[in-house]
């Protein structure tokens, strides 16, 4: 589970290795640990920006994992589930419309 006081550039760096272990690991209670892990992480407020930076990585299922955490948080605050700042949703769609209008920028 990822700590609100670990570092960003080190929740991502945990993040994108639990998401390998989910994708492409070949232990099956290593991927349900990552599992449940990578569930916990996407409930957490620190899931916004991480995930944003999930997206530009270069491993095509770290870009999916990325999304798809963008995609729930976005239901979850429509839903009325979760409140958003204002500040969370512009870097969300600022970062969203980028990938968008500029897809190399996710093959790098």
């Amino acid at each position: 589970y990822i700590h609100s006081y670990f570092p960003a550039n080190m929740a991502t760096s945990i993040v994108r290795q639990q998401v390998l272990e989910l994708y492409h690991g070949s232990n099956p209670e290593a991927k349900k640990l990552a599992d449940n892990q990578l569930q916990q992480f996407q409930a957490t407020p620190q899931a916004w920006q991480i995930a944003q930076e999930l997206m530009g990585d270069s491993e095509a299922s770290v870009q999916f994992f990325g999304a798809q955490t963008v995609y729930n948080k976005v239901q979850r605050v429509a839903k009325g589930y979760d409140a958003l700042e204002d500040a969370q949703l512009k870097v969300a769609a600022g970062t969203i419309q980028q990938h968008i209008l500029n897809p190399s920028l996710s093959m790098q």
